[in-house]
């Protein structure tokens, strides 16, 4: 073999080793996830990787050649440091510029740009990274965070923004700005009945329906639950909202059929305006929650304006909020009693007992005044304590002083009852003041049995192993079926007042009381009608085969040293 022979084979293979170098740093860049765009001292582009042509949305014999400036403005891009022959120097990294793709579209893309000596040629070596989908990103978090997950609206953190917003530029331009606070009426009925998929169904339409109603710029939001709310801003006169509340109420009184379910809801509105009502967004939020519970103090199904003297019945029940606190450690409380008689009215059964304040400069403060403030704040347990104590010491007392065994009723609120440490007070109560269990009457409301069933049987159970009596206050205003009423061991029903004080006039209220009566008598428990008042009462109440009586025909409640002199003068037998 000639040398010349020798020599070609010998260049043949080197090149040949060239070659499959050159095509493993080409694998090597294709399989970069960034694009690699390698630009003359002219400003073409030489070469160029796989991702280039995903992210410039071109073959790569279309960039090749091509001035690199159409794809990327170079000259936004900081140069650093000289390059030194065959070293990737003066590096100018993370510099986020505006890309353009082969159909025009414009994109975000961080570059990062050397300078680089390549076979003696001076070049710059681009590393381009497309940053749309981290921008994506970055707005669906963004969204996640702002927005409610359900409905798609404005959550309360964006609610919030938006109305600060507003209120500086309503104060720019000198206009108002409208809050409206909205609630949804019966909404928990639809998710007790329904069920939450429901329930979530028709917040979704609610959401579509005030998106629908309200303008481009104004922002809808979910505060919660059932809670939504408008702002508007760009009003000249506060009386432009009102035709959109009208509006919302009309809309959102319609039926709906929601995965197959009719729905017939509504709402109640309450509304505040900026700078009017206040200056400051929280108290417009406060103020127009004023407003709204001021609607729903009227029937619901209607909006109202916010008005100063809406407050006034919220500052007088801070004071007695505040006076009441005092009164349990002053222990300005006493309990009267109200007797219970059979049906003939000629023997006493039992009484009720019923707290009174004796306020230091108001006298004695109604109940309903401030039962409400106490089952609000965490004060209604430590006086249903007291009530419970106080109740069986008096039992015990009369006992003792030779009257009758008398069993005496206690009215157990909600938040008392769902104390976790309730039955072991109650059984504490009996041991410490001696009363017997079997004197101990416990009045729970129908309500308060449709509330986490499963573990109120279980209390009510344990009640009734101690010896105490339950019996079920206010029934008739709520939902229960035989079937629910016979897995609670109660003993007696008690119809509530509002259909007794009707019951001659009214055919409703009569059918009820006497349905009530029915269905206590079908489970073997007796029957007791609240608030009687008038002998025609009696009489219709006797032939329906009602067992007691109570109200102020007979009695109002009364202090317990007054009460015991009532005991032992009670003959009067009520008209048969």
């Amino acid at each position: 073999m000639s040398a010349r022979s020798l020599f070609e084979q010998l260049e043949e293979r080197l090149e040949g080793q060239v070659s499959q170098q050159d095509d493993l740093l080409q694998a090597l860049l294709d399989s970069l996830f960034d694009g690699v765009i390698v630009i003359d001292q002219n400003g073409h582009v030489r070469a160029v990787n796989a991702a280039v042509e995903t992210i410039f949305g071109c073959k790569a014999s279309e960039l090749i050649g091509r001035d690199a400036a159409s794809l990327m403005p170079l000259e936004g891009i900081r140069q650093t440091g000289k390059a030194a022959p065959g070293q990737a120097e003066g590096v100018a990294r993370g510099d986020e510029l505006t890309g353009r793709r082969s159909n025009g579209a414009a994109f975000p893309m961080v570059v990062n740009l050397s300078q680089a000596t390549i076979d003696g040629e001076p070049m710059k070596v681009a590393v381009v990274r497309d940053l749309t989908e981290h921008r994506q990103a970055e707005e669906t978090i963004r969204e996640l965070a702002l927005n409610d997950g359900l409905t798609g609206l404005a959550n309360r953190d964006l609610f919030h923004r938006r109305l600060e917003e507003a209120f500086r530029g309503a104060a720019q331009r000198g206009c108002l700005v409208a809050l409206l606070v909205l609630n949804l009426d019966g909404f928990k009925s639809v998710n007790d009945n329904y069920g939450h998929t429901i329930g979530d169904a028709l917040l979704k339409h609610v959401a579509r329906r005030l998106e629908k109603v309200t303008r481009k710029g104004d922002t809808v939001a979910r505060l919660g639950s059932d809670e939504f709310a408008v702002v508007m801003v760009g009003l000249e006169k506060p009386n432009a909202i009102r035709s959109l509340a009208a509006r919302i109420l009309a809309d959102l009184s319609k039926p709906v059929t929601l995965e197959g379910s009719l729905l017939r809801t509504g709402a109640s509105i309450g509304i505040g305006f900026y700078p009017r009502d206040d200056t400051d967004p929280d108290e417009l939020i406060r103020k127009a929650d004023t407003a709204l519970e001021a609607a729903k103090g009227t029937g619901r199904g209607t909006y109202r304006l916010y008005d100063e003297i809406m407050d006034a019945p919220a500052r007088a029940a801070k004071v007695l909020e505040a006076d009441l606190r005092l009164a349990v450690v002053r222990n300005e409380f006493e309990l009267f009693y109200q007797p219970k008689l059979c049906i003939d009215g000629r023997r006493v059964t039992g009484a009720e007992a019923l707290v009174r304040w004796r306020h230091p400069t108001r006298g004695i403060v109604s109940p309903g005044d401030f039962i409400p403030i106490a089952e609000s704040s965490d004060l209604m347990v430590h006086l249903g304590e007291w009530v419970l104590r106080a109740a069986c010491e008096q039992a015990k007392a009369w006992q003792d002083s030779g009257f009758p065994s008398l069993p005496v009723a206690v009215n157990i609120s909600a938040r008392q009852f769902r104390d976790s440490d309730f039955v072991a007070a109650l059984k504490r109560t009996l041991q410490e003041t001696g009363l017997d269990p079997r004197l101990l009457e416990l009045e729970i409301t129908e309500g308060m049995m449709m509330e986490d069933t499963e573990q109120v049987i279980d209390e009510f159970h344990l009640i009734h192993d101690l010896g105490v009596e339950i019996s079920i206050d206010d029934f008739g205003t709520g939902y229960s079926s035989l079937a629910y009423l016979k897995r609670f061991p109660v003993h007696r029903l008690k119809i509530d007042r509002s259909f007794v004080r009707d019951l001659t006039t009214e055919p409703d209220d009569a059918a009820i009381t006497e349905a009530v009566i029915k269905m206590g008598h079908s489970l073997n428990l007796k029957v007791i009608a609240e608030g009687v008042e008038m002998e025609e009462q009696v009489t219709y109440l006797r032939s329906k085969g009602c067992d007691e009586l109570q109200g102020f025909l007979f009695s109002q409640p009364l202090p317990a040293r007054d009460f015991a002199r009532w005991l032992t003068s009670w003959k009067r037998p009520v008209a048969v």
